[in-house]
């Protein structure tokens, strides 16, 4: 859209992970209070346990799921790594994450995108053990020691990072990596990178939970308003601004400030930033793509422009940014992966139809009387209201509701 200010990267803020642990059996609490549900939570056996690798103090508010619930890549990740292995028992946590214990013992965590955060052990965690070096046989080593690889991996992808700490696991080989600005980057016996894990971007030193009945009224009004088929799934408060953090079950995440008063509204990202991460992509001239990538943009996309091209270090894939806000990912060979659409009305405020100005909706009755309103978005940047219809039209207002212009959606 011509008169709006767009961006090539989304905010990613749904990254709101709370501590979960494991836990030890515990008898099953006798309560005539407690639900069905509750009963049969209790009864896991990851009840009762509180340690750093898992907190089950709410698996009351666990939900259990069943194996065909899970994506493609929990399901091949397993399938991979724990072959012929039934799953015992499969929980969904109240923050989206995947808890899954293996009838072999093993506790494996997903975030609600399908990733991988841990995986251990139970058996160690109910004889007494936990993180440290001593239970999970990780072994402390100088990083000097580390193979070449991964010193070469981490001085070309973290030039400006030291190495913390450096450990190894006897049993698979595995080094783990801990860096000083944050990061843990795990590579596997032979030195190859796997993954890396970012610290948390809410600490818990500044963000503290809080109930849903302890948000302002105004917060809870105004989401009631906007937001009427949408359920909290945590609110957070920052204790060194005041401003509050509510996320909703429809993947969005809506910020207030101290007052209670709307400030912003954020999706959650269509591309992952790991996908794109800055360390692992590097910025190329368009015109070395490879042909079949041009030829692909040509016939697909004709009368666009390339306004970036970027290429994965790693896996030597290609991201191509189109002047039609398309981000277009191939192979390393150049074959046709996936096609993203940005949101274009990514900085403006959306609004209740009826919050729009009078003058508005009367211009609509009077002109697009067989349409609807479908949204409204008004940005604060250009002084204008968004109005998209039920035609995919989108009609364009000043900020006194005055009729400037209709373009496509």
């Amino acid at each position: 859209m011509n008169t709006m200010k767009k961006t090539k990267n989304l905010m990613m803020l749904m990254a709101l992970v709370l501590s979960i642990g494991l836990i030890s059996c515990d008898e099953q609490k006798q309560n005539e209070d407690i639900t069905p549900q509750e009963q049969l939570n209790q009864q896991s056996r990851l009840a009762g346990i509180n340690t750093r690798a898992l907190n089950t103090s709410n698996i009351d508010e666990w939900q259990g799921v069943d194996r065909s619930e899970l994506s493609q890549s929990i399901q091949d990740y397993l399938n991979n790594n724990y072959p012929g292995v039934e799953i015992e028992e499969l929980w969904l946590t109240e923050t989206g994450e995947y808890i899954i214990l293996l009838e072999n013992d093993m506790v494996v965590i997903f975030n609600a995108s399908g990733e991988l955060i841990i995986a251990f052990d139970l058996g160690e965690i109910l004889e007494g053990g936990d993180f440290d070096d001593d239970e999970w046989d990780w072994e402390d080593i100088d990083p000097a020691d580390l193979p070449q690889g991964i010193l070469d991996y981490i001085a070309t992808n973290y030039p400006d990072a030291t190495i913390e700490e450096a450990g190894k696991d006897p049993e698979t080989g595995e080094y783990i990596i801990v860096l000083d600005n944050g990061l843990c980057v795990i590579f596997d016996a032979d030195g190859n990178f796997v993954e890396e894990i970012e610290e948390d971007d809410f600490d818990d030193e500044s963000w503290e939970e809080l109930a849903t009945s302890d948000l302002p009224q105004s917060v809870l009004d105004y989401l009631a308003a906007n937001y009427p088929d949408a359920n909290i799934e945590e609110a957070f408060k920052d204790t060194e601004t005041g401003e509050f953090i509510v996320v909703l079950d429809n993947g969005l995440c809506v910020i207030f400030d101290a007052d209670g008063n709307f400030v912003e509204e954020i999706e959650e990202d269509d591309f992952d930033d790991e996908d794109f991460d800055d360390e692992d992509w590097s910025e190329i001239d368009s015109a070395s793509l490879p042909q079949a990538i041009l030829d692909y943009i040509a016939t697909n996309y004709a009368g666009a422009s390339i306004d970036e091209a970027a290429k994965n270090d790693e896996t030597g894939e290609y991201a191509v940014y189109l002047d039609s806000d398309v981000l277009l990912l191939f192979d390393a060979d150049g074959n046709f992966v996936e096609a993203y659409e940005e949101d274009e009305f990514e900085d403006c405020t959306e609004l209740a139809i009826a919050d729009l100005p009078a003058a508005i909706t009367d211009y609509i009755a009077a002109n697009y009387s067989d349409n609807t309103i479908v949204e409204a978005y008004y940005s604060e940047e250009d002084e204008e209201y968004y109005i998209v219809l039920d035609n995919d039209k989108v009609l364009i207002f000043d900020k006194d509701g005055n009729f400037l212009e209709e373009e496509d959606d």
